[in-house]
């Protein structure tokens, strides 16, 4: 068997001289412990997510940001954008629900994957969501490729190498997993670099390359693996953790009374008294008063009275996780933020996520749309695009559609169906179309004209109610 760097230097490009950053080191954690190499931060997030309601709701949030309300395709060719939507309406399991449950893990852990389904024609057909995306590993060479084999090529009657795509995913499981012979499950060694070099050995099902959709919150110090904003927030999340714990052991005591029983000044208490005392305490029966010949004081021990507050402590780790997270009032948390402010936070977020947005669709649209597009020539420009999500107010969004028909950009009974009322025979025209001068030359068309007008401005009256 190949060693690590026999195997790097089968397919040593000439022209690729660094390495992915996935074999390199990653940072250490609050508290000095231990490196975390990849799979173990994803684990760490996954975790913080299920624990923590701040980033639980962070990560919710971002997901409907993301994914919006549906998936849809957009193709200028009508017989294309069908086509697809289509299949995508029809879908079993539900190709939107597949998707936004991706998306979930690429935020949760950096990293999200979707398993493609094949039909006899390699075209896709079926879409899978893997639910715990920190299970998934890459087998791969230092520059991210598939590792290489021999196989014989009958054309030369030579051996030849190639990829070996068919393993370039692992989904790891426990060791105690027994398979029933519908899948395959190996054993396999992957080498990282974190504080030195380490090779993990995991058992896994392989899965080929062309099987996976990989979507990844940008490319962190990995290069091979998405890091989710999350890693930047878990040493505030286990500080608070502790802080909350130990907020939970006070209070576990403080109702507790806890009293010491001690010899007061110049009274003597020799050994054979103090344990005297303890048996004479030991036998007393419930409710049953003591009587002692020693003069005696009790002190309290327990927290009762007292007060011990975490308080602006948890709010600065809670507020520092959200700087790490979303804006605070898409979480309902913070007490700085009014609809003006709200509003222009907003702008800059939907920018912030809409770079990833399109990445994301890019790999969608490679793995979804491009095979049928080269099968059956369809619009070559079609693409998988996420739903919007829609933050105006009725009144705002109305306003917004009747601005635009007074801008000349739609007709009346285009407005009417935005603004989901029914058409009216007269009004396929523009808003100029009103306005325009009476021409005196033209009797019957001013009296049309005429009658447009005033029909229009008493559908708007009635809109207006």
């Amino acid at each position: 068997m190949q060693t690590f760097r026999e195997r790097v230097n089968t397919i040593f490009k000439e022209n690729r001289k660094s390495v992915i950053g996935g074999k390199t080191t990653r940072d250490m954690d609050l508290f000095k412990e231990k490196y975390l190499y990849p799979h173990e931060e994803m684990e760490k997030c996954r975790k913080a997510y299920n624990c923590n309601g701040l980033i639980s709701s962070a990560v919710d949030n971002l997901t409907d940001f993301f994914i919006g309300n549906d998936l849809i395709c957009e193709s200028t060719n009508e017989a294309t954008r069908s086509f697809f939507q289509k299949k995508i309406d029809n879908s079993y399991p539900d190709m939107f629900e597949t998707v936004r449950e991706a998306v979930e893990q690429t935020i949760k852990t950096g990293n999200g994957y979707i398993e493609v389904e094949f039909d006899e024609n390699n075209l896709p057909v079926n879409f899978y969501s893997i639910p715990d995306s920190s299970r998934i590993y890459i087998n791969c060479d230092a520059f991210g490729q598939p590792w290489t084999k021999k196989v014989f090529d009958p054309a030369t009657g030579k051996e030849k190498i190639v990829y070996d795509t068919e393993e370039y995913y692992i989904q790891r499981v426990d060791d105690n997993f027994r398979s029933d012979g519908s899948v395959k499950v190996k054993d396999y060694s992957l080498t990282y670099s974190y504080g030195g070099f380490k090779e993990i050995k995991i058992r896994g099902i392989p899965i080929p390359k062309r099987n996976l959709i990989h979507l990844k919150w940008g490319t962190g110090d990995f290069g091979l693996y998405g890091r989710s904003f999350i890693a930047s927030v878990l040493d505030d999340h286990e500080i608070l953790k502790r802080m909350e714990k130990a907020m939970g052991i006070i209070a576990k005591y403080k109702a507790v009374p806890k009293k010491i029983i001690m010899p007061q000044e110049n009274e003597n208490f020799s050994p054979e008294d103090s344990e005297e005392l303890t048996r004479y305490f030991q036998g007393l029966e419930d409710d049953e008063n003591a009587v002692l010949t020693k003069r005696v004081e009790m002190a309290d021990l327990s927290f009762s009275g007292k007060s011990e507050s975490f308080s602006d402590g948890i709010d600065h780790i809670r507020r520092k996780i959200i700087s790490g997270l979303t804006p605070e009032f898409l979480l309902g948390y913070g007490m700085d933020t009014n609809k003006a402010t709200a509003d222009q936070l907003l702008i800059a977020f939907m920018l912030r996520l809409e770079t990833k947005k399109k990445i994301w669709e890019k790999s969608i649209t490679r793995a979804f749309i491009q095979p049928y597009i080269e099968k059956y020539n369809l619009d070559k420009e079609a693409k998988i695009s996420f739903g919007n999500i829609d933050f105006r107010t009725n009144t705002e969004r109305n306003a917004e559609i009747r601005a635009k028909w007074q801008s000349n950009q739609i007709t009346f009974n285009e407005m009417r169906k935005e603004l989901k009322l029914t058409t009216i025979p007269e009004g396929d025209v523009y808003y100029k179309d009103f306005m325009a001068p009476k021409v005196e030359s033209i009797p019957q068309e001013n009296f049309m004209q005429e009658k447009i007008k005033k029909r229009a401005s008493q559908l708007m009256k009635e809109m207006k109610k």
